[in-house]
Parts: C-alpha cells; sequence; structure tokens
C-alpha cells in the first residue's frame, strides 16, 4: 500500500506580543479620530451648502428653511419640558433645596469686618505688620466656594438630560438629515426658562438665610449667569456619558472649578492675574467659578467701601468696582458661549456610527 506524504502542516500566525497589540490599538484609535473629525468638516461644509449656494442652484427642491426648523424643534422642546408637571416641580425642588442648604450655612450671619485702626496698626511687631492690615473677619470669600460648587453641581445635573434624555432620537434625526446646529441652539434657548426660574427657586431661598448686603437683582444676576454655564457643562457632559452618570460627573467637574479654578484658593486669584502664562489665564477664563467668586465677592464687598480695605483686596486679586462686578458677568456668559460650542462639536463627533 503506497504511503502518502504527508502534507505539510499550515503554520499558525504567531501571536501578536503586548507591545504590536497596543501600537494597533493606537493606530486604530488615532485613524478613526482623524475620520471622525474629517466626516464633522465634510458635514459643516454640506451644511454650509446647503443654506447659502443650493437654494440658488437650478433644479433645487425647496425643503424646510433653517428658521422653520428651529421652531419646530423649539416647539417639541417645549412640549416636552414643561408638559411634564410631576417632573418640573421635582427639579425645582433640587434648586430649592440647595439654596436653602446654603441659606442655613449663612444664618450666623456672613459679614466682613475691615482691619483695626491704623494707630493700633503702628503698635503692632514688624513682622506682624501685613496682617495687622487685614480684615478680622472676611466670611465672604469662603461663602463663594460653596456657592459656585452647589449651583454648578445642579446646573451641570439637569442641563445633561436636555440631550442626554434623547440621544436616540438625536441619532435619527441626524441621519434624516437633519441640519444639527439648528437642533442644538433650539433645545438650547428651549432651556432659557428653565434656567431663569432655577436661579430664582436658588436665589430666592438662598436670600431668606442670607443677609445681602446687595439687591435681589444684582444677587440674582451672579446665580442666573452661573446657572447658564452650569447648564453648558451639562450638555457637554451628556455627549460623554449616560443620563444616570450625569449628577455624579457633575459633583466632580463642579468641585474641580470651585476648589482648583475658582481664584479664592489655591492658585489664588492675585497669583492667576499676575501669571505671565497666557494659557493660565485661558483655562480660568473658561472657569465659570473664577467669574462667579469674584462677581459675588465684589457685589459684597463694594458695600464696605467706608473701611479701610482696599489693600486687602488688591492683595486678593478683586477690584471693588461696579464695572468690575459688571465684567464679571460678561466674561461668565461668553465663556458658556465656548464651553456651549465645544458640546456642540462632541455631541456631534461622538457616535458616529450610530447618526447614518
Amino acid at each position: 500500500m503506497d504511503v502518502q506524504p504527508n502534507k505539510k502542516e499550515k503554520k499558525e500566525p504567531k501571536e501578536k506580543n503586548c507591545c504590536a497589540k497596543c501600537c494597533d490599538c493606537f493606530k486604530g484609535f488615532f485613524v478613526e479620530m482623524y475620520m471622525d473629525i474629517k466626516n464633522w468638516w465634510v458635514d459643516f461644509a454640506v451644511f454650509l451648502y446647503n443654506s447659502f449656494i443650493a437654494p440658488w442652484t437650478p433644479g433645487y427642491r425647496a425643503t424646510a428653511s433653517a428658521p422653520v426648523v428651529f421652531w419646530l424643534v423649539l416647539q417639541r422642546s417645549w412640549r416636552q419640558t414643561y408638559r411634564n408637571f410631576g417632573r418640573m416641580v421635582a427639579e425645582n425642588a433640587l434648586h430649592l433645596f440647595l439654596g436653602l442648604v446654603m441659606a442655613t450655612f449663612s444664618s450666623d450671619g456672613v459679614t466682613l469686618t475691615g482691619p483695626i485702626p491704623a494707630g493700633a496698626v503702628e503698635l503692632c511687631p514688624y513682622e506682624l505688620g501685613s496682617l495687622c492690615t487685614n480684615p478680622v473677619i472676611d466670611g465672604y470669600i469662603g461663602m463663594t466656594g460653596f456657592l459656585c460648587w452647589s449651583i454648578g453641581f445642579a446646573g451641570i445635573a439637569v442641563g445633561a438630560g436636555t440631550f442626554g434624555n434623547e440621544k436616540i432620537q438625536f441619532w435619527r434625526e441626524q441621519g434624516a438629515g437633519m441640519n444639527f446646529i439648528v437642533y442644538f441652539y433650539a433645545k438650547l434657548v428651549s432651556d432659557i426658562p428653565r434656567i431663569g426660574f432655577a436661579a430664582f427657586c436658588f436665589t430666592a431661598a438662598f436670600t431668606s438665610g442670607f443677609a445681602s448686603e446687595s439687591t435681589f437683582g444684582r444677587v440674582y444676576a451672579c446665580v442666573l449667569l452661573m446657572y447658564y454655564s452650569g447648564f453648558a457643562l451639562g450638555y457637554l457632559t451628556s455627549a460623554f456619558c449616560k443620563p444616570e452618570m450625569a449628577a455624579l460627573v457633575g459633583v466632580a467637574i463642579s468641585m474641580l472649578f470651585a476648589i482648583a479654578l475658582s481664584g479664592a484658593n489655591s492658585p489664588s486669584l492675585k497669583e492667576v492675574n499676575d501669571s505671565d502664562s497666557g494659557i493660565v489665564h485661558f483655562i480660568f477664563f473658561l472657569s465659570y467659578a473664577r467669574w462667579g467668586t469674584e462677581a459675588f465677592y465684589v457685589n459684597e464687598a463694594i458695600h464696605f467701601d467706608y473701611m479701610d480695605i482696599e489693600p486687602y483686596l488688591t492683595a486678593k486679586g478683586f477690584v471693588a468696582t461696579n464695572g468690575q462686578f459688571y465684567k464679571c458677568l460678561l466674561n461668565m456668559f461668553l465663556q458658556a458661549l465656548v464651553w456651549q460650542a465645544v458640546a456642540l462639536v462632541f455631541l456631534k463627533m461622538n457616535n458616529r456610527q450610530s447618526q447614518k
């Protein structure tokens, strides 16, 4: 019997080592990121073409214009948000509760007591001369940190639901060709009454125990713009995490801003203003807590101008003037616009495979 020669066994491919696997993983990540960025700009170019060039070309089939789409999305968002009475009550109960907690913290009285008289300062030891010129009591600087944290947490937790609760609907509409820029800003505009009422609930509860030296309107302006910034960060958060995780993520983000990027701790606002680094200035410009802290502090400290606290405020980096107060409010609004634009980009770029 003839014996057939054994066929050569096929060699199994060698398993890639750990370094090769990591290299392939990073390569795939960067290729996918490149394709996402390229496709986003292609979509944006198509949007510009369809908006400004296509309507003037022959054979163009007229579709709903951007204002019409904006109005339709806005109407739908209003129905989704404001017809659910139970949800509205539960949502604003959170803002009332946080405002009452802050009012409880300040129920013993928050004040700014100026330095000791100049004659007494001359009797201080030379080494303690600078300390003797500081105010005896400054409760406002500590209050600002808690205020920025609580408002930021509430704004992020609630704002994340605007897009996080309807991602699937957003992906379907993207697949159907809806203008994502119009969709985003229609949803944002629909949130403005929520932001205003949330800020009102918080301010009303907060001022019930906090004896402000200023008016209700000025305190409300500070709180309103901090909420506006918190909602913008909530939109960005919803691009990366599920709605049920938004509250936990909001706690971490608001703590980061209120503790590390407010200027009330270290680094101080004076150190930030004196820094020559443009990156440091830009990072702190994007912090709602940095502008919220200064706006709230200046709004209260400006009423203590009869005391000799100007050297103390200068050492802290604050300028207690009405002009500085309104500048802080304006910058808080502008940095919120930046976070909204960043959220718009990432909501479009993330999960692109679900938007086809």
